[in-house]
């Protein structure tokens, strides 16, 4: 763990999920025999980058990490199972009071 900023001061640290974690995804349509992340539905149920946050900053509302990634953004024409896809690059949020 690193050491507490000045308080305050929020330190970014990357945070990423793994599609492997992805709960809710496709009912009908796999890729490498996965189901695939799509808009509203799915999510991550756990995301990795920020445990080196010191223990008292984890979370600036939770104070936890590794929390539950939703998307943000999605494809505008490629559908599997009638909803879009997210795709690697698409925007997400994590941390959902998890």
């Amino acid at each position: 763990q690193n050491p507490a900023p000045q308080p305050g001061v929020p330190v970014p640290y990357p945070s990423f999920g793994f599609a492997s974690d992805t709960d809710k995804g496709t009912g009908t349509v796999k890729i490498a025999n996965k189901t695939v992340n799509i808009k509203n539905q799915s999510y991550l149920t756990k995301t990795s980058g920020t445990e080196a946050g010191c223990a008292a900053k984890k979370g600036v509302i939770t104070s936890t990490n590794t929390g539950k990634e939703y998307f943000n953004s999605w494809s505008s024409d490629v559908k599997f199972d009638g909803e879009p896809v997210v795709r690697h690059t698409d925007l997400a949020t994590n941390n959902h009071a998890s």
